[in-house]
């Protein structure tokens, strides 16, 4: 005997059909997923102007994500060649500026020596050229000796403080600037006297062709190297910057000055490392500040291993800050958008961890 279906069955046969059939469906279906940390806002990027346990003056970036993304130096002064850094007096801690905008001057000890050494000589060559070409006047010997004695005396009366300083920096009791200073008088004094000299026995004896010939040659190589020693100063001692930002003073660690790049932040969310596979190139990031309860997006940038605040792996996105509203070191809670998953993957992946 056959038992047909009752309506009520077959009524109940189909939704049970349909019902699988969709607990299939969702069971593949992808589902959009999350994952939460710890968040905080820095700059993009960080320019420094330092001074190392050498005393050399270093520029460089401490973080650049719009950039190379790395530490990076950039110019690097030898320590001895350098006198002080002397900051733009117009700025002050939180001021705001451009790309271009003076940040500091490195005065440099060994180049300002030179030129004034390079003037003196080019100044006495001059001088002993133009005695040579007008001829010699008795008078002019007169004045010429009394340059000779001048020049000599002056050097004598520096001679012994010179070797003094000398003798005390070599035994470590005289700092470096100081000897250097005294070492760049004594030599202008010497290289004073010897062309006072020169211009004396000069107009002594007449002058000859070739003796205008060497005069003159000299008057040009002094004055190329004084044109170098400009051009080499000018180069070395401007610092600009070299991105907008907002001034931070005297820190730790050696930093001068750092221009830290604000109209753009950075979001730095913290993250399991198990969960960094499933962040995709266009992952969504949302923040949510602690201070005002404000809810900031952003997309993925890049992953980077931090040891601050929260040692791990962290989730770096961009937020646009041209309303200068947001600053450096707000926290919040960071919502990072990750791959799709299916019911099934999401059980087999729980399934693994535990096993774990």
């Amino acid at each position: 005997m056959i038992h047909r279906p009752t309506p009520v069955a077959l009524r109940r046969i189909a939704l049970g059909a349909v019902i699988t059939v969709l607990l299939m469906a969702a069971w593949k279906l992808p589902i959009l997923e999350s994952v939460a940390g710890f968040a905080v806002l820095e700059p993009t990027a960080i320019w420094y102007v330092m001074q190392d346990g050498n005393r050399q003056i270093k520029t460089g970036w401490d973080s650049n994500l719009l950039g190379g993304g790395g530490e990076q130096t950039m110019t690097l002064f030898d320590g001895s060649d350098v006198v002080r850094v002397e900051i733009n007096p117009k700025l002050h801690e939180g001021s705001s500026v451009s790309i271009g905008d003076t940040i500091a001057a490195i005065l440099s000890l060994v180049t300002e020596s030179n030129i004034g050494e390079l003037e003196a000589e080019l100044e006495f060559a001059q001088a002993s050229y133009a005695a040579l070409k007008e001829g010699s006047r008795p008078a002019d010997v007169e004045v010429a000796k009394r340059e000779v004695d001048y020049a000599s005396a002056s050097l004598e009366a520096f001679k012994p403080e010179y070797e003094r300083t000398k003798d005390l920096h070599s035994k470590g009791f005289v700092a470096l600037e100081k000897f250097q200073d005294d070492e760049g008088k004594y030599q202008t004094l010497s290289a004073a006297k010897r062309l006072a000299e020169s211009n004396y026995e000069a107009l002594k004896v007449g002058a000859r062709p070739v003796d205008l010939e060497v005069a003159a040659a000299e008057i040009t190589r002094l004055e190329r190297m004084l044109d170098y020693a400009r051009r080499r100063h000018e180069l070395r001692r401007i610092l600009v910057a070299p991105i907008p930002g907002i001034i931070r003073f005297g820190e730790a660690d050696g930093y001068i000055v750092r221009v830290m790049r604000t109209d753009t932040l950075a979001v730095f969310v913290s993250l399991p490392e198990s969960m960094l596979s499933d962040v995709m190139p266009d992952s969504r990031v949302d923040v949510t500040l602690a201070i005002d309860g404000r809810v900031l997006s952003g997309s993925f940038n890049r992953i980077i291993f931090r040891t601050t605040p929260i040692r791990g792996s962290t989730v770096v996105a961009l937020v646009e800050n041209s309303d200068g509203t947001l600053t450096p070191g707000m926290q919040g809670h960071g919502v990072v958008e990750t791959k799709p998953h299916s019911l099934l993957s999401g059980v087999n992946k729980a399934i693994r961890t535990r096993l774990r």
